[in-house]
């Protein structure tokens, strides 16, 4: 009996040290990396440089168009921008880069018109708040892979970078108010 209690207490023992150092490790690991959004865009499928894009946008509108509750509908427009934020992400690393602006110009269109449905939603009476605190997140992402971009783009695109910022900037002051509501 006291051999078990004995294996008992030592299997004990060196369990506690092993989960101890595992998380020294995970924290000293944590404070290298620079902090991150934990906001995952959505795989983008197909890309503005493929020749059949073009039934992507048409499905996308399609759909939108079927939508009509505002809350739900805002949602899709979210989606929809978070995928385009993310194609144009790809479109850069391709060295696509004027399709690449292009996408990103287009994902804030959208994020505008997500916007202001979740503004008609909330005017109706419906809770908003889960939306509005991913619409946040969504934000901040944005911005993330923006900074990310503008090594890679340059001087040329400069001008076009700097004014999506802005546009982001009012985005934030328009759900900070949603969310204050």
């Amino acid at each position: 009996m006291k051999k078990l209690l004995f294996i008992i207490f030592l299997f004990i023992f060196i369990q506690k040290d092993f989960v101890l150092a595992s998380n020294e490790v995970a924290s000293q690991s944590s404070l290298n990396k620079k902090e991150t959004v934990s906001y995952d865009l959505p795989y983008p499928g197909i890309l503005a440089d493929n020749p059949l894009y073009f039934f992507k946008t048409a499905r996308d509108k399609f759909v939108s168009f079927l939508i009509n509750d505002p809350l739900k509908k805002a949602e899709f427009n979210l989606l929809t921008s978070d995928k385009r934020l993310n194609g144009g992400y790809y479109l850069a690393k391709k060295e696509k880069k004027d399709l690449a602006i292009v996408s990103i110009s287009k994902s804030n269109n959208y994020f505008f018109e997500s916007i202001s449905l979740l503004s008609q939603a909330k005017e109706l009476g419906k809770s908003t708040d889960s939306l509005a605190n991913r619409m946040s997140l969504s934000l901040k992402k944005h911005e993330e892979v923006l900074k990310s971009l503008e090594k890679s783009f340059g001087p040329k695109y400069k001008n076009q970078l700097v004014f999506e910022y802005k546009r982001l900037a009012g985005f934030e002051k328009s759900v900070n108010v949603l969310l204050s509501k």
